[in-house]
């Protein structure tokens, strides 16, 4: 186990770091998720792709990209974070494209960022789109069959729904409406 100090509580002294012992694993994950491209660089030349793919139990079995997705980082910096892994000849599109443990992709993820920009959610689908196809922003969650669409309209990211619509190819009725395993759609 190795002892990371990555939250911090607010105290009348100051911020003080909150330590935990987790397993190396989820302590690659916590420098990736709160590093800087630097971070993502060196990781990826020491151990490859499996850190960014492998989901971290410690964070409710999302991985690199599903995380920092939902982290208060500014938008910029995880951009950046996502072209750096993408980018290194280690890492690859996989981010972009792998789900985590609970089916999501990085698509889905942005379309869970509550009060997300607008420029975050342009900017990220068509960087995804861009690297890894438009597959990678029309996947359904194996164990739901939630597209980005259901995702958007339950968080609800009105940014990501408006990039859907205003898209040549998933704004069609056949991907918006498409339905759940349970039989709901999202519109």
């Amino acid at each position: 186990k190795v002892t990371v100090s990555v939250l911090y509580w607010a105290t009348a002294n100051g911020l003080v770091p909150m330590t935990q012992s987790v397993p190396p694993a989820d302590a690659l994950h916590a420098r990736l998720v709160f590093g800087t491209a630097e971070d993502v660089r060196a990781v990826a030349d020491e151990h490859g792709s499996d850190p960014f793919v492998t989901p971290c139990a410690a964070l409710n079995g999302g991985h690199f990209a599903t995380n920092l997705m939902m982290m208060g980082t500014d938008h910029n910096l995880k951009l950046e974070m996502i072209r750096a892994a993408v980018n290194h000849p280690r890492v690859g599109t996989r981010i972009v494209t792998a789900p985590d443990a609970n089916g999501n992709t990085f698509a889905h993820a942005v379309a869970m960022v509550p009060n997300a920009s607008r420029e975050l959610v342009i900017s990220c689908l068509e960087y995804a789109e861009s690297v890894a196809g438009v597959d990678a922003l029309s996947v359904r969650r194996p164990e739901d069959g939630k597209t980005i669409v259901h995702i958007a309209a339950r968080t609800p990211s009105l940014h990501t729904l408006s990039f859907i619509q205003q898209h040549p190819r998933l704004g069609k009725p056949a991907f918006v409406r498409a339905t759940m395993a349970d039989g709901v759609t999202a519109v």
